[in-house]
């Protein structure tokens, strides 16, 4: 399913589910998404852990566990995010990546609501998400708090944990932002 969004800020975007053909542009997205970290990862742990991992061929099978969803200017993917499903009433937000070229338009919030949205609908109640700088405001602007109980060696210096369990504040927040987003 392609749900077509207008937003304010002049964009015209699409927003469905990843399909296979998707991979090189998501790799691309996700590896310059994850940029920032070589410096505080090391060039070799970084290709270990992101560079290999984030690869064209491997992300098929990342998008499936993690539930991937695009949006995308005409047929250019410009925007991508995942969800990590915990149990039935949680998971994780995951993989939040806009191109740089059409960061701070909407498109990062755009993703996030749409994703949580199908997520309530399907009974989730407990979401949480490791923001970097950029993601950060989306997420505290939707009601996620900080959680202070991981230790800093599980999320990185660059990545901050946040949940929220208030789903009705969430889908009231969402909705509002939402209709301040767009015009369709």
């Amino acid at each position: 399913m392609v749900d077509h969004y207008a937003l304010k800020s002049g964009i015209r975007v699409s927003y469905r589910p990843f399909r296979t053909g998707d991979a090189k542009r998501v790799s691309k997205l996700l590896l310059a998404n994850f940029a920032p970290l070589q410096e505080e990862f090391g060039q070799a742990k970084w290709d270990q852990e992101i560079g290999q991992v984030y690869k064209a061929e491997h992300i098929p099978k990342i998008a499936g566990k993690r539930n991937y969803h695009v949006v995308a200017i005409g047929k250019r993917i410009v925007g991508v995010v995942g969800f990590i499903n915990y149990s039935k009433v949680s998971g994780e937000v995951s993989n939040l990546s806009v191109d740089p070229i059409f960061q701070g338009k909407g498109l990062g919030t755009l993703l996030v609501i749409l994703s949580m949205r199908q997520k309530i609908g399907e009974g989730v109640s407990h979401f949480l998400a490791y923001a970097g700088q950029q993601s950060r405001g989306i997420f505290l602007m939707l009601g996620f708090q900080e959680k202070r109980t991981l230790p800093k060696s599980e999320y990185g210096d660059g990545m901050l944990p946040l949940e929220t369990r208030d789903v009705d504040l969430l889908r009231i927040k969402g909705e509002r932002m939402l209709s301040e987003l767009t015009f369709i």
